[in-house]
């Protein structure tokens, strides 16, 4: 778009992550997914998660977990600061095998010294 070739919207590696989340947000046609999805390919964002996404959605539900936006938000911010690999994780088992997700506050949490996202802690 003329924002990308005029240099508007950077979303080249290195770039200002979150100047470039609330540039491209800005434009037109762009809505949370898209902004979301650009952070996580084009930005290497590995905290970035597209909640609303069809896979992720799909994920969930073969999970047995409650499906939509705000449940997808609320189930990985314990995944955090690497939600974007949970999405990987859930798009893979999208269309096969029901992937195992874990929602449990027993799981130990970046802050608290241990990785919130690992084979362990997703898979059973």
């Amino acid at each position: 778009t003329a924002a990308l070739a005029g240099g508007d919207v950077d979303v080249s590696p290195g770039a200002d992550r979150e100047l470039a989340a609330q540039r491209l947000a800005a434009l037109a046609g762009i809505g949370p997914w898209t902004v979301a999805y650009i952070r996580m390919r084009a930005l290497s964002d590995p905290d970035a998660f597209p909640a609303g996404d069809l896979g992720v959605q799909r994920a969930m539900r073969r999970a047995g977990l409650p499906g939509g936006t705000r449940a997808a938000q609320e189930l990985a911010e314990r995944w955090r600061p690497f939600r974007a690999y949970a999405v990987h994780y859930m798009w893979s088992g999208a269309t096969g095998a029901a992937p195992t997700l874990v929602a449990s506050d027993e799981l130990p949490s970046w802050d608290e010294g241990g990785p919130a996202v690992s084979e362990e802690a997703i898979v059973a």
